[in-house]
C-alpha cells in the first residue's frame, strides 16, 4: 500500500479507534458505577462497623461524643456527600472486632487535599488514641507517608471501639472513607502505583514525541503541545497528591495552591495551542481572537488567588474552563471543512467537557461523590492524549506536503543520528556486558555471604533433640533468615524472619537485621525485648524507605519444660505433640511500622514430646500456572502427615509437593523452613 493511501485513510482509522475506545470506556464506567452502588462497607476489613457523619464546627469533642446516634447521618456508601463548605465535618465510626486476635486496621481517606483531620479513638468512655494530619502539616509528619490521608489503629480481641474524625477543608470535601487491613492496604498501594506509573509513563512518551518532532521541524505548535502536555501532567500530578508526596513535602502552603495554579496555566496553554491550530489561513482571523479574550481573567485569577477564598476561586476557574472549551469547540466546528485537523481537536474537547462537567457538579456538592473514578479519569485523559497525538501526526503529514525540504532535513538528520546511534549502541553493549559480568560476580559473592550467616544445623547436637532447616531464595539472594543457638544456661533460641520483598534490597535489610540480632541474641533478656530492639534498628536504618519485616522468636527451656514464643506479624506457626496442636498466632504488629510498638510473648508448658514448625509465608503463598495458591491448609496437612517422619525428609517432601505444584513457573517468594523436634523434654 502506498504512503499516500495510508495517509488518506489514517484519520478515519483513528476516529474509528477512538469511537471504539469511547464505547469501551462508557461500558466500563457503567459497570464500575453499578459495582460501587452495590458495594457494602467493610469489604476490605474483618471488622464489623458503621460510619455516620454530620456538619458541626461549634461543639467540642466532649459534646460530639455525648450526641445520640439519631443525631448522626448514617452512610450507606463510602463517599462523604459534601461540596464546598465552611463548617467542619465530623465522622463517627463504630467498629466491633469479633475475632479472637488483635486486629491492625487502617482508615484511608481518598482525598489528597484536606486542611486538617483530627482522629480520636475511644474504648467505652476512655480516649485511648488521638492524632492529627492534613495539608497544614508537613508530609513527613504523616503516620503512613502516602498521597492520601490514612490512620492506623488496633482493636483488642472481641472488643468494640468508637472513632471520631473531625475534617476541616477550605476546598471541596468529596472523599471516600475506606477501612482495610494491612494486606488490603498493600494490595491497594500496588494497584495504585501500577495504574499511575503506566499513565505517567504513557504521558511522558507522548510529551517526548512532541519535543522530538519540534526539534526536527522547528514548528512552534509542537512546542506548545509539549508545554500543554507538561502542564497537564503537572496538574494531574498535584491533583492526586503526588506533588505533596515528592516535591514540596516540607512546604504545606505550596500544596494548598499548586493544583489551582497548574489548572489555570494548563487552561492558558491549551487556549493558545488550540487557537493556533484550529484556525487556518482560510478561517476568519476574528475567530482566532475569541478564546484569547479569556486569558486576561485567567491571569488575574492566577495572581490574586492567594488572597481569595479558596472555594470561590475553584468555582471561577472551573467555570472559565468550561467557557473556554465551549468556545474552542464552536471554532472547531466552524473550521472542520477548512482544516481537517480540527475534527481531532473537536472530539478531544468534547471528551474534556465530559470529564470536567461531573467534577464541577461534585465539587459544588450538587451530586454525591468525586464526579469520576480515578481509573475512568486516567482512561479519559489517555484517550484525549491519543486524539491530540493523532492530530499532531496528521499535521506532520500536512507539513510534509507543504515543505518538502524539512522532510529531507529530517531524513539526513536521521541517517546521521542512526550512524551515531549504532556506534553508541556498540559501545554501550560492550560496557553493559562488562557491567553485567561484574554484577553477576557481586551477586554471587552476596549469595555466599548470606548463606555463610546461616547456622550449621549438623553441628547442633543435643540429646534427644533433632533439627532440620532450609533456605531457598527466589533470586540468588533473598529476604528471609533463620537462626538456632543455645544460651549459656542451656536454653535454646530460634528465629525466623521475613523481610518484605525479595532480591538484593530485601537481602540488604536482612543482613542489617542479622547483624543486630547477632549482637544481642545471647543476652539474658526477654525475647519480646529482642524484637523491640530489632524494630528500632529497622526504623533507624531504613527511615527513608518504608521497609517491614515479620518475625517469630522462640525460647525452649528443656529443664523447666517451658516454651516461650513471640510473634511479630508473622504467619501462624505450629507446635504439634501427640495429643495437642498449638498455633502460634501473631501477637503484635510487624517490625518497622512504629517506634512505640509493643511486643508480647506467650509461655507454654509441655510434658509430651513435640515438634516445632517454623517457616516463612513463601511456603504456602506459591502459585501455579492457573494462578491457584498452594495454601496454608495444604501445607498444614503435609506437616501433620507422618508425625514420626525424619525432619529433613519431611522438608524434602514438602519441596517435592511445591515443585510439582508450581511447575515451570517457578517460585514467587523466598522459602524458609526450620523444624525442631524434642523427643524428651528433660535431658
Amino acid at each position: 500500500m502506498k504512503k499516500s493511501t495510508i495517509y488518506k485513510f489514517f484519520p478515519s482509522l483513528v476516529l474509528s479507534l477512538v469511537v471504539f475506545l469511547i464505547f469501551i470506556f462508557c461500558f466500563l464506567l457503567f459497570i464500575n458505577k453499578t459495582n460501587n452502588s452495590k458495594r457494602e462497607l467493610g469489604a476490605k476489613s474483618s471488622l464489623e462497623y458503621t460510619i455516620s457523619h454530620r456538619l458541626d464546627s461549634e461543639n467540642s469533642l466532649e459534646k460530639i461524643v455525648a450526641l445520640q446516634q439519631s443525631d448522626w447521618i448514617k452512610m450507606y456508601s463510602s463517599k462523604l456527600p459534601y461540596g464546598y463548605l465552611e463548617d467542619s465535618v465530623w465522622v463517627k465510626i463504630r467498629a466491633r472486632n469479633s475475632e479472637p486476635t488483635e486486629q491492625q486496621e487502617i482508615i484511608l481517606l481518598e482525598q489528597s487535599a484536606l486542611d486538617m483531620i483530627e482522629f480520636f479513638q475511644f474504648e467505652g468512655s476512655n480516649l485511648i488514641l488521638s492524632k492529627k494530619q492534613g495539608d497544614l502539616f508537613k508530609f513527613q509528619e504523616r503516620e503512613l507517608q502516602f498521597r492520601n490521608f490514612s490512620f492506623s489503629f488496633s482493636m483488642k480481641p472481641s472488643s468494640e471501639t468508637e472513632i471520631y474524625l473531625k475534617i476541616k477543608t477550605s476546598g471541596s470535601l468529596n472523599s471516600s472513607i475506606i477501612i482495610m487491613d494491612k494486606d488490603a492496604f498493600s494490595e491497594y498501594l500496588s494497584k495504585d502505583n501500577l495504574v499511575f506509573g503506566l499513565f505517567f509513563g504513557f504521558m511522558m512518551a507522548i510529551l517526548l514525541y512532541n519535543i522530538i518532532i519540534y526539534a526536527f521541524t522547528s514548528e512552534f505548535s509542537f512546542l506548545l503541545s509539549a508545554l500543554t502536555l507538561f502542564l497537564y501532567f503537572s496538574l494531574i500530578f498535584v491533583a492526586f497528591g503526588f506533588g505533596f508526596m515528592y516535591l514540596y513535602s516540607s512546604f504545606p502552603i505550596i500544596q494548598s495552591r499548586a493544583y489551582l495554579s497548574f489548572n489555570i496555566l494548563t487552561n492558558i496553554s491549551m487556549i493558545i495551542l488550540f487557537a493556533r491550530i484550529l484556525t487556518s489561513s482560510d478561517t476568519s482571523t476574528k475567530l482566532n481572537r475569541i478564546p484569547l479574550i479569556l486569558l486576561a481573567p485567567l491571569l488575574i485569577l492566577l495572581i490574586s488567588h492567594i488572597y481569595s477564598p479558596k472555594h470561590i476561586y475553584y468555582n471561577c476557574v472551573h467555570i472559565l474552563n468550561l467557557i473556554s472549551i465551549s468556545i474552542l469547540i464552536f471554532i472547531s466546528l466552524l473550521s472542520i471543512k477548512k482544516n481537517n485537523i480540527t475534527r481531532y481537536y473537536a472530539l478531544a474537547l468534547v471528551i474534556l467537557v465530559l470529564i470536567i462537567a461531573p467534577i464541577i457538579f461534585a465539587l459544588s456538592g450538587y451530586v454525591e461523590g468525586d464526579g469520576y473514578s480515578t481509573y475512568s479519569f486516567l482512561f479519559s485523559s489517555s484517550l484525549i492524549l491519543i486524539i491530540i497525538t493523532s492530530a499532531m501526526g496528521r499535521k506532520v503529514y500536512n507539513y510534509k506536503s507543504e515543505r518538502d525540504h524539512y522532510i529531507l532535513r529530517i531524513l539526513r538528520s536521521q541517517k546521521h543520528y542512526n550512524r551515531k546511534l549504532e556506534k553508541k549502541v556498540r559501545e554501550k553493549t560492550y560496557e553493559l556486558s562488562n557491567n553485567l559480568q561484574n554484577l553477576s560476580l557481586d551477586i554471587e559473592l552476596a549469595r555466599s555471604i548470606q548463606l555463610a550467616t546461616l547456622p550449621i544445623l549438623e553441628n547442633f547436637n543435643l540429646p534427644n533433640f533433632k533439627v532440620a532447616g532450609s533456605f531457598l531464595p527466589r533470586d540468588r539472594v533473598g529476604g528471609d533468615l533463620f537462626d538456632l543457638f543455645t544460651m549459656e544456661d542451656g536454653r535454646i533460641r530460634a528465629i525466623v524472619c521475613d523481610v518484605t520483598g525479595h532480591g538484593i534490597q530485601a537481602a540488604l535489610v536482612t543482613m542489617s537485621i542479622r547483624a543486630e540480632f547477632d549482637r544481642i541474641k545471647k543476652r539474658d533478656m526477654p525475647i519480646e525485648k529482642i524484637l523491640r530492639q530489632l524494630n528500632r534498628t529497622i526504623l533507624a536504618s531504613f527511615s527513608e524507605s518504608p521497609l517491614y519485616a515479620s518475625a517469630v522468636l522462640i525460647e525452649i527451656d528443656r529443664k523447666k519444660q517451658i516454651i516461650r514464643f513471640a510473634n511479630a506479624g508473622h504467619p501462624s506457626q505450629y507446635i504439634i505433640s501427640k495429643d495437642q496442636i498449638v498455633v502460634m498466632d501473631p501477637q503484635s504488629r510487624i517490625l518497622g511500622i512504629h517506634d512505640d510498638t509493643e511486643f508480647y510473648h506467650t509461655e507454654l508448658a509441655l510434658s509430651d514430646p513435640y515438634t516445632i514448625y517454623l517457616f516463612s509465608d513463601g511456603v504456602f503463598e506459591e502459585f501455579n500456572k492457573k494462578m491457584e495458591v498452594f495454601g496454608e491448609q495444604r501445607f498444614f496437612d503435609l506437616i501433620k502427615k507422618n508425625p514420626e517422619e525424619n525432619l529433613q525428609e519431611k522438608i524434602n517432601n514438602i519441596y517435592d509437593e511445591l515443585f510439582d505444584f508450581v511447575g515451570e513457573k517457578g517460585f514467587v517468594d523466598d522459602v524458609t523452613m526450620l523444624f525442631l523436634r524434642d523427643d524428651l523434654l528433660s535431658p
